[in-house]
């Protein structure tokens, strides 16, 4: 297990662009009330989470719409 935190820990330390898009997946997800815990963030690539990005971003918009 701690070979995970150890990842999880590298991948959420700096601030680049895979830092950045996680963040933005994080805060989507929180205003339709769905946690995403670094845990689970940290097996997403980028392209993984510029989609998910995506989906999140219209599935609010349908809830506000």
């Amino acid at each position: 297990m701690d070979c995970c935190r150890d990842a999880v820990d590298g991948r959420f330390g700096g601030a680049g662009l895979w830092n950045e898009e996680a963040r933005r997946v994080r805060l989507l997800a929180a205003a339709l009330g769905v946690v995403l815990d670094d845990e689970t963030l940290i097996f997403y690539d980028i392209r993984d989470l510029m989609s998910l990005h995506l989906r999140l971003q219209k599935a609010l918009h349908r809830r506000a719409g």
